[in-house]
């Protein structure tokens, strides 16, 4: 399924193409950006089968892609 990735702003980010995605969904696009599904918007292109999605990206800090060990 073809996808328009929007900001919650309105800007576009881009297309996908990926098995169908609801809100609540993750991806990670080819550049290793992970995105939550905020919205899919089946209403701007009717004609032609493309959904919008409005998406936020989702950062991982460093501590949680590398785990510190504690000292006490």
């Amino acid at each position: 399924m073809q996808y328009v990735i929007m900001d919650p702003r309105q800007r576009l980010l881009g297309t996908i193409n990926h098995a169908p995605l609801a809100a609540g969904d993750t991806f990670t696009t080819a550049a290793n950006l992970t995105y939550a599904v905020v919205n899919v918007d089946f209403s701007h292109h009717k004609r032609s089968g493309v959904k919008t999605l409005t998406v936020v990206q989702i950062l991982q800090s460093r501590q949680a892609r590398t785990p510190q060990p504690v000292d006490e």
